[in-house]
């Protein structure tokens, strides 16, 4: 089973996305704030992150740094209302989606992130953190 953190405060944001997930065989695990996420991962397995560009606690830049210092193969996917300018975001963020475009995008960006991160599902069911 491949399961997803979604990251956000913003129930809106989330519930289509959740859906999408789901409806693609994912099982989805969420989280409200970085911190909760964080701690969240250090006591699970998950194959790969959603996270809101806004975090109600910390920068989301901030955020994926310390998931990658944890699990640097963990794919992390920002959604975001405004696209950010290049360099604006953290090379810790693997893709950016557009929240208003994320429909027919984001199981197939977290498929190819995915595979790009070694995940095999007759292999691993998931990519483990780091001890």
């Amino acid at each position: 089973m491949r399961t997803i953190l979604c990251v956000s405060d913003e129930w809106s944001l989330r519930f289509d996305d959740l859906r999408a997930l789901a409806d693609s065989g994912f099982t989805v695990v969420t989280a409200t704030s970085g911190r909760e996420a964080l701690k969240q991962l250090s006591t699970g397995e998950v194959n790969a992150v959603l996270v809101n560009r806004s975090l109600p606690d910390m920068n989301v830049d901030d955020f994926a740094w310390q998931l990658k210092a944890e699990c640097p193969e963990l794919p992390v996917i920002m959604l975001s209302r405004q696209m950010p300018r290049a360099g604006e975001t953290s090379n810790c963020i693997d893709a950016v989606l557009a929240c208003n475009l994320t429909t027919g995008l984001l199981v197939p960006t977290i498929e190819v992130l995915l595979s790009t991160a070694g995940w095999n599902e007759a292999a691993s069911d998931t990519i483990p953190m780091a001890a």
